[in-house]
């Protein structure tokens, strides 16, 4: 029980010790009295806190150590022993008048800026220093004083924190990956820019569209390690959904949302399809050739399609996986070429510029004349005409015959019609004897 009227400090010290059992150690005389009423019985924790509320008034503080009790000057308390506690939460620390050392971490926060800040607002027996290793805070004075000081850091703190926000932008037509690269190449030359002229990195499209820029930011605060952090933007591509996410400051992030938007915009189809009749190759050859050319071009990236044996050509951009590349893309880089024999057409899917390459192929593959058929007359001398021409529509047949097998075989049992007629239109010769002139025509079959 603690009932004190204009009591001395040494009486109720000598109380302490004979009621409390607490061994009294005065490392400075005390002076003064003290008033404390108290209807209920305390414990020993609560005697301590009742005590040092009254030492406190005095410039004293005692420094508990088991059950020794050391009255010192509040001024020299840090001299001693005190109790070491850690965090920044001022919610767990106890508002009590006990001096204690209390280590408190920040995050993003320049310590030794804090302690100039803060400065001011301390008590005169109060001691705060900054470790910059570790940016945290090293302060002396009552638990009420670190409890204060907290709540303020914890504030400015958390106000630097909620700057940066994240958001996530899915995306139906662009890129993520490469809107990713764009956004971090533009957002990071835009700081690097900003942090020579000692400014704030603002875009000069985010003035103007938020009607003005931001001024009164001096060199220091630019250049500041929180500052920086907390206007750091910063871009990730999640290729299995293709979408973005972004990290940035909360006023900056309404114009990344707005060039996310006028980025990913329908634009016009990635492939187009055309059909190029042949007029002197083979539909089916120039399609197996194309596969093979384009195959070995992109280290045998060719893959099955559904048209069975006709082939569907995958060509990823340099530098990037198939799991990296984005569904559009995939399809800008995807070549389908189909033979029609019925038509002796090629039917081509690809982009815009690999069809220009493709054009120029084809074209010189078809531009072969070679096989142009011309009209001869010869004129003989002793043989009999219609004798000479059996003779050589026999051997022309029979190396017919022998193309027609081989492009049965190659071409398969439902394209084999249509191919036998082409072999025998290319291979082949028309002999007429004419008897009354005695030469021999060869005309073009048609």
């Amino acid at each position: 029980m603690l009932n004190f009227k204009e009591a001395p400090l040494e009486e109720v010290l000598n109380y302490l010790s004979e009621a409390a059992g607490f061994v009294v150690v005065q490392q400075t005389p005390v002076s003064g009295t003290v008033n404390i009423i108290s209807h209920s019985p305390l414990s020993k924790d609560e005697v301590i806190d009742v005590l040092n509320a009254a030492l406190v008034e005095k410039g004293y503080t005692a420094i508990r150590m088991g059950r020794i009790l050391k009255i010192v000057e509040r001024s020299k308390a840090a001299q001693y022993p005190l109790p070491v506690q850690t965090g920044s939460d001022p919610d767990k620390i106890l508002p009590r008048d006990e001096v204690v050392t209390q280590i408190l971490p920040i995050r993003y926060l320049d310590a030794a800026k804090v302690v100039e800040t803060l400065s001011p607002l301390l008590g005169p027996d109060a001691k705060l220093s900054a470790n910059a290793d570790s940016n945290a805070l090293i302060m002396t004075d009552t638990l009420v004083n670190i409890r204060r000081i907290a709540t303020i850091i914890q504030a400015l703190d958390t106000s630097v924190a909620s700057i940066s926000t994240i958001r996530v932008f899915p995306l139906q037509y662009a890129d993520a990956t490469q809107l990713a690269q764009i956004i971090n190449q533009l957002f990071q030359q835009q700081s690097n820019a900003s942090s020579r002229r000692g400014a704030p990195p603002i875009l000069p499209f985010m003035r103007f569209g938020r009607g003005g820029s931001r001024g009164g930011n001096s060199s220091n605060a630019a250049s500041s390690p929180a500052r920086a952090a907390a206007s750091r933007v910063t871009a990730v591509a999640d290729d299995r959904t293709n979408s973005l996410v972004v990290s940035a400051p909360e006023d900056l992030m309404s114009t990344i949302e707005t060039l996310v938007k006028q980025i990913d915009t329908a634009a016009t189809e990635p492939t187009e399809i055309r059909i190029f009749p042949l007029q002197n190759a083979d539909a089916m050859e120039t399609a197996d050739l194309l596969t093979q050319l384009f195959t070995e071009l992109n280290s045998g990236t060719a893959q099955q399609s559904r048209f069975g044996r006709f082939p569907q050509m995958i060509f990823p951009r340099p530098g990037r996986t198939s799991n990296q590349t984005s569904a559009r893309a995939q399809q800008q880089a995807q070549v389908v070429v189909v033979g029609d024999p019925r038509t002796n057409s090629l039917i081509v899917s690809a982009s815009h510029d690999t069809m220009l390459q493709l054009a120029e192929v084809i074209g010189r593959l078809d531009a072969d004349t070679s096989r142009n058929q011309r009209v001869y007359v010869y004129s003989l001398k002793h043989a009999d005409p219609e004798a000479v021409a059996e003779i050589l529509r026999n051997t022309f047949e029979e190396g017919t015959t022998g193309s027609r097998s081989r492009s049965s075989i190659r071409r398969g049992r439902g394209a084999a019609g249509t191919s036998v007629l082409r072999s025998r239109q290319s291979s082949g010769a028309t002999f007429n004897p004419s008897f009354g002139s005695g030469t021999s025509s060869r005309r073009p079959s048609r």
